[in-house]
Parts: C-alpha cells; sequence; structure tokens
C-alpha cells in the first residue's frame, strides 16, 4: 500500500474483557485517553461508546495525525507501546482499526477515489439526490468491494501489529 501523504485519522473499534458498566471498563477508557493524549503528535483525540446497532463493537478511539511521520512516531512512542503491551493486550478482547486520508485521495491517481454526493435526507427518511447519483453509486460499489477485499487480506493481531492474510 502506498504511504499516505497527508494528514491521518486513526481509529479503532473495540470490545473489552471487563464487564459492562464495571469500574475496569471506565479505568480503561479514562487511562487510555490520559495515556495517548500525553504523547506530542496525536491530535483531535476522542473516546466513544457504541450506540448503533449496525456493528457489535462496543467502544472506540480516534485521533489525528499530521503526517505519516507523527503517525510513526505514535506508534513507535514508548507510552503508546507500553499502553499497548500491559493494557491493550491484557484488556482488549477484539479491535479492528482504520486508517483514512484525511486530505483525500492524495497521490491517488484520478479523483473517483473521493466520493462527494449532494444527496440529502429528509425528516421524513426519504432521500433526494443530486444528477450524479448513478456515477456515485457505482463508486460507492467499487469502494465496498475494495474495502471488501482489502479487509479480507488484512488482520490484526492482539499485539497491534497487522499481518498479511495467508502468509
Amino acid at each position: 500500500m502506498e504511504q499516505r501523504q497527508g494528514r491521518i485519522r486513526h481509529m479503532v473499534i473495540f470490545d473489552l474483557r471487563h464487564e459492562e458498566g464495571s469500574a475496569e471498563e471506565a479505568r480503561f477508557l479514562e487511562d487510555g485517553m490520559r495515556i495517548l493524549t500525553s504523547i506530542p503528535v496525536v491530535r483531535a483525540f476522542g473516546a466513544f461508546r457504541q450506540t448503533s446497532a449496525k456493528n457489535d463493537y462496543r467502544f472506540g478511539f480516534s485521533m489525528e495525525f499530521d503526517s505519516q511521520a507523527d503517525y510513526d512516531a505514535y506508534n513507535a512512542h514508548p507510552a503508546h507501546v507500553s499502553f499497548v503491551e500491559e493494557r491493550w493486550q491484557a484488556e482488549v478482547s477484539r479491535f479492528l482499526e482504520i486508517d483514512f486520508d484525511l486530505d483525500g485521495a492524495a497521490g491517488a491517481a484520478d479523483e473517483s477515489a473521493v466520493l462527494r454526493s449532494d444527496r440529502s435526507v429528509d425528516a421524513d427518511g426519504s432521500s433526494s439526490a443530486g444528477a450524479d447519483e448513478a456515477s456515485l453509486a457505482a463508486g460507492e460499489a467499487t469502494d465496498r468491494s475494495a474495502a471488501a477485499g482489502a479487509a479480507r487480506d488484512r488482520s490484526a493481531r492482539p499485539d497491534g501489529k497487522r499481518e498479511e492474510a495467508g502468509r
């Protein structure tokens, strides 16, 4: 995969081994926020509780980095390494992480990698779309197919590293 050039949003959704609503659960989330925001390159950190029935992960962390170098520095930072080794591996039962280029398709061959829509949803739940709905739908199908392929090819290990499937 090509190295990202611009700002990066790093997100991870996860479940904890702790009982729902327990003091241990609250402590993990609070400590995660305190420890990870102490790393100077971390921007716009958020800790979230899942509210949607669309997936069954319970929590999420989200943060931004100004560059790939900052993201790499975060991954190597002693506070992050310690958090992963001492807390994450012991307390997280499963997770999924994803990283986005916040500056669009930096370095992409064409603009089709960045989708924009003038679709709106009315108060009654009906939607209306602009003239480019057919091309948007085709782009969404392509993106979903590419995302599904990428998800099949990568899996997250409990130690937070990625590995290629079948290798």
